[in-house]
């Protein structure tokens, strides 16, 4: 599983324009909304996508067939790729939290937590 790990950390560092977008989008929703919680939930939306699209990568030019011949199995391809999607919601939320109240701070806008958790 470790080996699929980082093939997926792989690919998904290929997309360094998209992984360097979305967070300065995410913070520019913040920051033009005057609301730290706006940009939140879109960079958990797209960090997600992006995760999802590992999943397509691996299906071009037959990819999934070359896989399925190393010592692994589908049921070890599908935990891998719900373990992937898991680290990289988690990576994500701490991103968008350090964002959400760095935003609050320098707006000088009440902070709350429970917002914050429901965004």
């Amino acid at each position: 599983m470790k080996g699929l790990l980082i093939k997926d950390f792989k690919l998904v560092m290929g997309q360094k324009r998209l992984l360097l977008f979305v967070p300065i989008f995410g913070l520019f929703l913040m920051i033009s909304n005057a609301d730290p919680y706006a940009g939140v939930g879109y960079i958990m939306m797209l960090s997600i996508l992006l995760t999802l699209s590992t999943i397509s990568y691996d299906e071009y030019d037959n990819g999934m067939s070359f896989l399925m011949t190393l010592p692994i199995d589908k049921s070890m391809y599908a935990a891998e790729k719900y373990v992937f999607s898991g680290l990289m919601l988690v990576i994500s939320v701490i991103t968008a939290f350090i964002f959400a109240v760095l935003v609050a701070i320098g707006m000088d806008i009440a902070f709350v937590w429970k917002e914050l958790l429901m965004a």
